[in-house]
């Protein structure tokens, strides 16, 4: 700014020095007058430039502009004009002692990592032992749908003894006819003649649901007789003839088939199957019914078609009415004496 002024301040006195001279030369010719004014008016417009001109150049220097970084295509070299030199960023001011980092502690070596260990070989997988196979339902409705349907046979051939053996043996080689063996297991209070003569007891019968006193005699003794379950009629015409006699035996003496009940219930049933009767004790007909699908399943005897259907109409109100067990297996039934068997 103060070399501007000076600039400035020398052209107006260099103009007033002139226009002095051209005052005093006032005498002479006009033309030297215009030639005079002239070389002034130049003069003046030379000292104008030459002060912008020192202007521009005092201010570039007192502010020295920041330099944005060329891009790319600014730092090409161009064909038609040579780029401009770019000035020097003035030094950076040295950190002082106490700006300077203090130097970082060395880290201290991490340990070395241990070794992994070996894996240990994979013990062999022992095989899976073979799954059991599922025990058989003792469901009753369950075993019904495995007995076969079938019409029934002729009762052609059938004779009680000639095929079933005589009445009440002792199959399970007790010392005791079949007979007292079953009154024993279904009597209470029961007195014997020796070893296993029943002579009295109760019967809870299941036929009629009513108490029924026994008393051995002549009169006296069919008050309380012993049921063949499933008739040996009914299953002769079912399936008993394709057994052997020893089964056929077996079958009749077979505790599982037997039960002490009413004398004139056991009558009136005679050789009908489900389909035919019940007792009138509808608290027995479950169980009555488990009891013949049982042992039609042991000894593989059908039902017909009417009597699997009132088995099923029966156990429809004991879904889960299971048959019973014992009784003899004819595969591991004790050994009959010849004279008991007639094939």
């Amino acid at each position: 700014m103060a070399s501007r002024s000076r600039v400035w301040g020398s052209c107006w006195w260099m103009m007033l020095g002139m226009h002095g001279k051209s005052g005093a030369s006032s005498k002479q010719s006009t033309t030297m007058q215009k030639i005079l004014v002239v070389v002034v008016i130049l003069f003046v417009l030379f000292m104008i430039g030459r002060c912008s001109a020192e202007d521009a150049e005092h201010s570039q220097t007192a502010a020295p502009s920041v330099e944005a970084t060329p891009s790319p295509s600014e730092a090409a070299p161009s064909d038609s004009e040579p780029s401009q030199t770019t000035q020097p960023a003035a030094p950076t001011a040295s950190p002082t002692p106490s700006e300077s980092a203090k130097p970082s502690q060395s880290a201290k070596p991490s340990k070395t990592a241990k070794p992994a260990k070996p894996a240990e070989p994979s013990k062999p997988t022992k095989p899976a032992k073979p799954s059991k196979p599922a025990k058989p339902s003792n469901n009753a409705a369950v075993v019904l749908e495995t007995l076969q349907v079938k019409g029934r046979a002729p009762k052609t051939g059938y004779d009680r003894a000639g095929a079933f053996g005589r009445a009440w043996l002792d199959t399970d080689r007790n010392g005791c006819r079949t007979r007292d063996d079953i009154l024993t297991r279904d009597l209470r209070n029961t007195t014997r003649e020796g070893r296993c003569k029943v002579t009295s007891g109760v019967l809870n019968d299941p036929y009629s649901g009513r108490t029924i006193n026994f008393e051995r005699g002549p009169r006296t003794s069919q008050a309380v007789q012993i049921d063949h379950v499933v008739a040996l009629s009914d299953a002769w015409q079912k399936g008993a003839q394709n057994l052997s006699q020893r089964e056929r035996v077996l079958l009749a003496n077979d505790p599982l088939n037997l039960l002490a009940v009413s004398g004139p219930l056991n009558q009136q049933k005679s050789d009908h199957d489900a389909a035919s009767w019940l007792p009138p004790n509808k608290a027995y007909r479950c169980p009555m019914v488990a009891r013949q699908i049982a042992v039609k399943s042991r000894y593989n005897l059908w039902v017909t078609q009417p009597e699997k259907d009132a088995m099923k109409r029966v156990l429809k109100s004991c879904p889960n009415q299971t048959i019973p067990v014992g009784g003899f297996d004819p595969k591991d039934a004790p050994v009959l004496p010849d004279s008991w068997v007639r094939d």
